[in-house]
């Protein structure tokens, strides 16, 4: 994921083994590292926007997001979230939805499925995909983007509802 104004860049690797309340110390800076879920802590941190030397790990649900597939998975929002999401019924038209086979571990044992949905645009009308529309923290799309493996991509669409939204779409090859 690019560095967006405002954001900062950690390795990855440099952070794994850090728990809740510890520091790390990056090209002369130095970062409080947050509680996230472990899973993804230390992937959306990449993402995450930082305050005053302070990686800031919460902000309040604005973003729209919506999900056909595994995102809607109780297992899946608790370790990518750390809490579980509500949202509204939806439907997305002019795409379709195939199966993917994931090969990443870790995506497989928290989702407990080897093959998740990926949508695809057809731009037919006719075509839907019926899903819910969550209402999340840019920190969440961050950690929502550190779960979706490089086969997606993230894709602002409009809704049969009329409401706009992020959606995980197949990622051209």
């Amino acid at each position: 994921m690019r560095n967006q104004p405002g954001s900062v860049h950690l390795d990855r690797r440099a952070l794994l083994p850090l728990m809740f309340g510890q520091s790390a110390i990056q090209g002369g800076e130095h970062f409080l590292m947050v509680e996230l879920p472990v899973l993804w802590r230390a992937r959306a941190l990449s993402c995450a926007q930082m305050i005053g030397g302070i990686i800031v790990m919460n902000s309040p649900p604005h973003v729209s997001l919506f999900s056909y597939g595994t995102l809607r998975n109780e297992a899946v929002q608790m370790a990518s979230f750390g809490r579980l999401l509500s949202g509204t019924p939806d439907t997305l038209t002019g795409y379709v939805c195939v199966p993917i086979e994931i090969k990443d571990t870790d995506v497989v044992a928290v989702s407990g499925e080897k093959f998740h949905p990926m949508i695809i645009e057809t731009g037919n009308p006719a075509d839907e995909v019926l899903g819910t529309l969550f209402l999340i923290s840019e920190v969440e799309l961050a950690a929502a983007d550190a779960y979706e493996v490089s086969d997606y991509k993230r894709v602002q669409v409009t809704l049969k509802s009329g409401r706009s939204a992020w959606v995980y779409a197949k990622a051209r090859s």
